[in-house]
C-alpha cells in the first residue's frame, strides 16, 4: 500500500499504492476506519514458508530444476516467516484500534504494546 519506497515504511507514511491489489488493500482499510468499529489491520509485508513451498524450492534446487527467480537481482525486501505471522495475528487479538506493518526487521511492527 505504501508503493515504491527507498526506505522502510511506517504506518504513518502516506498510502500510495501502484497496482489494483494495493489499492483494494487501501479501500479495505479506509471503510474499516470510516466504520467506527474496533480494528486491528495487519499490513503483512512479504511472508514465506510453509513446510509445502520451502521442502518445493529446496527439492527443485537439489534436483538441479528450474527455480524461477523474478528482478535483475538488486532488489532488496524484508521477509517474514509465515510462523512469525500466526503468532503476530494471536497476539494481535488483545489490541483495539491499531495499524500495524508484519515485516522484519520489526522495528515499525513493535510499539507498545509489543506484540514481536
Amino acid at each position: 500500500v505504501y508503493g515504491i519506497t527507498t526506505k522502510p515504511s511506517s504506518v504513518t507514511d502516506e498510502l500510495a499504492p501502484i497496482s489494483p491489489y494495493g489499492k483494494s488493500k487501501m479501500y479495505a482499510e479506509q471503510e474499516i476506519l470510516k466504520s467506527g468499529l474496533d480494528y486491528v489491520i495487519l499490513r503483512i509485508f512479504n511472508p514465506i514458508g510453509g513446510e509445502d513451498s520451502t521442502k518445493w524450492n529446496i527439492y527443485a534446487a537439489l534436483k538441479s530444476k528450474f527455480v524461477e527467480i523474478y528482478g535483475d537481482g538488486s532488489e532488496v525486501r524484508d521477509y517474514i516467516d509465515i510462523n512469525d505471522v500466526a503468532r503476530a495475528i494471536e497476539k494481535s487479538l488483545d489490541l483495539k484500534n491499531v495499524i500495524l506493518n508484519l515485516l522484519l526487521p520489526m522495528l515499525e511492527a513493535c510499539p507498545k504494546p509489543r506484540i514481536c
